[in-house]
């Protein structure tokens, strides 16, 4: 998945953002889409660029294949976390 397939399926629905799970943040600043409720956890920013897309590729792909759509994730270190993005859902 290229930033330019992130672009589009973010456009065909928003909410498919939750799919990236606890990566979303990073994903977000890498789109350039920084907003106000961004949260940011050191070790997913620690990341070097090629494990970190392999990891947020791969937690979409296993979201989306599950039509997982709710904004209940885990974090890296198995905590279930909430994500909302209130620049996508107000």
């Amino acid at each position: 998945m290229s930033i330019r397939n992130i672009h589009r399926v973010l456009q065909a629905n928003p909410l498919n953002y939750r799919h990236f799970g606890c990566y979303w943040w990073r994903v977000k600043r890498e789109l350039g889409r920084a907003g106000g409720n961004d949260e940011s956890w050191p070790e997913i920013d620690a990341l070097a660029e090629a494990e970190f897309w392999t990891l947020a590729y791969g937690e979409y792909h296993n979201n989306a294949v599950t039509q997982h759509l709710e904004n209940r994730v885990f974090t890296p270190d198995g905590v279930a976390y909430i994500i909302r993005d209130t620049d996508v859902e107000p």
